[in-house]
């Protein structure tokens, strides 16, 4: 679990990384008139986002915990 400042940093850089290969999903699911695709990846994208906003809080446990409901359902 992140402790020091710079795991925080470390942290959340892993999640932005994520957060923005989604997103370039979600326009790609723009673009294709994808519906439901489009919607799963947006959840997908604030889920990710949730996490992220959690870890300079100092929620890292709440943050991975949304990350293991991520990994398991996708």
């Amino acid at each position: 679990m992140a402790t020091s400042f710079a795991d925080l940093i470390y942290r959340e850089s892993e999640i932005d990384a994520l957060w923005s290969l989604v997103d370039i999903q979600v326009t790609a699911a723009e673009h294709s008139g994808s519906a439901t695709e489009l919607a799963r990846l947006a959840g997908l994208r604030s889920r990710l986002w949730e996490a992220h906003d959690l870890v300079p809080e100092g929620r890292c446990r709440e943050s991975a915990a949304i990350l293991r409901e991520l990994v398991q359902t996708w």
